[in-house]
């Protein structure tokens, strides 16, 4: 598991290339939600030492958070996370992913504006999937914080 020393928002800021190409920024931002998935369970849990020997996959990780994580939690960030996971599986087994710009343009949909149908160019989708990791890696990150000083005040 990651160190929380460094604050979420500067390593995504540091970490995720601003270049257009969405594939690097799709798996590095797995990455970052998976740490973001590590940190909410162990805020759940009244002892998250053993998870650090765990061996868990991103999977078992969003099963876990989303298992433990307090009720009203919306449920779109949940089919987010799994359809990142689906994406960024299909990229690190085939070299080449059918269709990718449309998945990539998918998972924007989630939090995108009403009415986006798609990215007009390829900045705009980097851009576009750029904003939608770090939205999704805050609200992980503020679910984590708060049940932390949650737990902290009883």
């Amino acid at each position: 598991m990651v160190s929380t020393e460094e604050h979420a928002e500067n390593r995504f800021k540091r970490l995720i290339p601003r270049s257009q190409d969405c594939t690097v920024i799709l798996l590095k931002g797995h990455l970052l939600i998976e740490e973001q998935l590590q940190a909410l369970v162990a805020a759940l849990v009244k002892d998250s030492r053993p998870l650090g020997d765990a061996r868990l996959t991103f999977h078992q990780w969003l099963c876990m958070g989303r298992a433990l994580a307090p009720g009203g939690t919306g449920a779109d960030i949940w089919k987010f996370v799994e359809q990142l996971n689906q994406t960024r599986n299909e990229l690190a087994h085939n070299a080449e992913v059918a269709e990718f710009d449309q998945k990539v343009d998918d998972l924007i949909k989630f939090y995108a504006e009403d009415g986006f149908t798609g990215s007009s160019t390829a900045r705009d989708r980097a851009f576009r999937l750029r904003a939608t990791l770090a939205l999704v890696c805050g609200i992980l990150h503020g679910m984590g914080r708060a049940t932390a000083e949650l737990i902290k005040k009883k």
